[in-house]
């Protein structure tokens, strides 16, 4: 890896599957360049995903989401992973700010059919109830698209009519 090159760094940082090494590679993209996004998003999945092995990570993923949010303000996995942080920590007081556009979002996913391109998850779901059928058609949209496309060696092409 080029020790100049941000985006190597965060490349590494993935590369070791989400253990609690790999925030060290982050924060070096970080350090090269702190308005990179992903990589925060990153370091709070993983202290996230490891909060179990040490309280303070939830509070530190948190804080790691919402670094996010200040560089990329439209960042649907940023405010998707900043909320459910907020309600695994019953945190509440953002809640005005917070939830409509957490709100705005999902419904944005729904009416253009793309809900399940975001990174909403089940815990979303729990705090925005979503109908059945809703998330049926979103599916059964995903699953027509999906089965229009051509998958060959070189590259995904729309299917051809025969």
């Amino acid at each position: 890896v080029d020790p100049t090159f941000a985006r190597g760094w965060v490349n590494v940082g993935t590369g070791e599957g989400g253990s609690v090494e790999s925030i060290e590679a982050y924060k070096k993209a970080l350090k090269l360049d702190p308005t990179l996004a992903e990589a925060w998003i990153n370091i709070g999945q993983v202290y996230y995903n490891n909060f179990r092995k040490d309280p303070s990570y939830m509070s530190k993923a948190q804080n790691a989401f919402s670094e996010a949010l200040k560089v990329e303000p439209e960042s649907a996995s940023a405010l998707f992973s900043y909320a459910r942080v907020c309600v695994d920590l019953c945190v509440w007081h953002n809640y005005s700010t917070l939830w409509p556009s957490v709100t705005s979002r999902i419904e944005s996913g729904i009416a253009s059919r793309n809900l399940l391109t975001t990174s909403l998850s089940m815990v979303h779901l729990l705090v925005f109830p979503i109908d059945d059928s809703t998330i049926d058609s979103v599916y059964r949209a995903k699953a027509d698209a999906i089965a229009s496309l051509q998958f060959t060696a070189d590259a995904v092409q729309p299917r051809r009519a025969t």
